[in-house]
């Protein structure tokens, strides 16, 4: 099987089974085409679907439109109708957001050199934010490319 595919799927598996969550609703997509640019998109997007958040994340896209485009796709085949993209980058660079799957305002979220220094980082912000009380969802991607070339086009504004 294609390498991506299988870290996606334990990507899934894992960022599930670590919330201990079922009702987590988390999709992460891969690009597997070949590119010769060295920057890489990727694009994290949001949707509530009652009292259900749906996130669709993607990585390694050629352009910032394609991974929003994507990301907002990937919510939408789980369960989202009107996705809204919350943190989008090139470059390399792991990001991983934290909220609550009930009341959706309540966020944290952190972008960095890998996805261990960024959920922690995530983690120990949204429990500040929620005075000790555990997160529903978590979700983290990893974009190729250099760390050095990171760039956040979109960030979390505001609840979702």
């Amino acid at each position: 099987m294609d390498r991506q595919f299988l870290l996606s799927i334990f990507f899934i598996a894992f960022t599930t089974l670590s919330l201990s969550q079922p009702q987590s609703n988390i999709t992460a997509d891969y690009n597997t085409g070949t590119t010769t640019r060295k920057v890489t998109f990727a694009a994290i997007a949001v949707d509530r679907n009652n009292d259900q958040v749906i996130v669709g994340a993607v990585t390694d896209y050629h352009s910032l439109s394609e991974a929003c485009a994507r990301a907002e796709e990937q919510c939408k085949l789980r369960g989202g109708y009107y996705p809204k993209v919350v943190l989008a980058w090139e470059g390399g660079g792991c990001a991983y957001i934290i909220f609550q799957n009930r009341f959706a305002g309540i966020y944290s979220w952190s972008l960095r050199e890998t996805e261990a220094v960024a959920k922690s980082e995530a983690m120990t912000a949204y429990l500040n934010l929620t005075e000790g009380t555990a997160a529903d969802i978590g979700a983290g991607v990893c974009n190729g490319g250099k760390i050095s070339d990171l760039k956040i086009h979109i960030r979390p504004n505001g609840g979702f």
